[in-house]
């Protein structure tokens, strides 16, 4: 140690609070701290190849925006960049068979929008797993205060908008909400 301390004048629990502090200086702080506190992302970013919505997206697209103007809300606009990235984490939840917003290599949405350079000043995502039709799904979101809340954010102003088919009829849906 660069100096010595008293053991007179310091209390027993100051010393090892000290030791540890100093160890965290010299080291630069943890590893561990820093691999929790800053995600690391690839040297180039990735790419996305704007997708324009489907029928059946478009049909998702129109339920929601009849939604928002039954309550004075303007609405979403079609997002090709942010419908490529939903159906990105889309196909990534069928790959991996886990229907979660945390996905292994797309993180979260909000990781998933940084990761592909994609700005927003806030973010959602809704998913919908198993309904036969995007109306279908709709009532299922709108039944959800948490999906409905998404749904009708006013400072939400683009969205994506990902369906795909999961066997017997049924689908998933990814709506990932950004507000600019």
């Amino acid at each position: 140690m660069l100096f010595k301390l008293n053991s007179n004048r310091t209390s027993k629990l100051f010393k090892p609070y000290l030791t540890v502090l100093l160890l965290l200086i010299v080291m630069g702080l943890t590893p561990l701290a820093s691999a929790y506190t800053f995600t690391s992302y690839p040297i180039t970013t990735p790419s996305l190849t704007p997708i324009e919505l489907s029928s059946l997206e478009q049909s998702s697209l129109t339920l929601i925006n009849r939604e928002r103007a039954k309550y004075g809300i303007s609405p979403l606009k079609a997002d090709p960049y942010l419908n490529a990235l939903a159906k990105k984490r889309a196909e990534e939840m069928l790959a991996t068979k886990r229907i979660t917003h945390i996905l292994p290599t797309l993180g979260s949405p909000w990781t998933s929008l940084k990761m592909y350079n994609i700005s927003y000043r806030s973010a959602s995502e809704n998913l919908q797993y198993g309904a036969r039709s995007p109306y279908e799904a709709h009532l299922y979101l709108m039944n959800s205060w948490s999906h409905k809340t998404s749904i009708l954010r006013r400072d939400f102003n683009n969205v994506g908008i990902a369906i795909l088919p999961i066997g017997n009829g049924g689908q998933l849906q990814v709506q990932l909400f950004v507000g600019r």
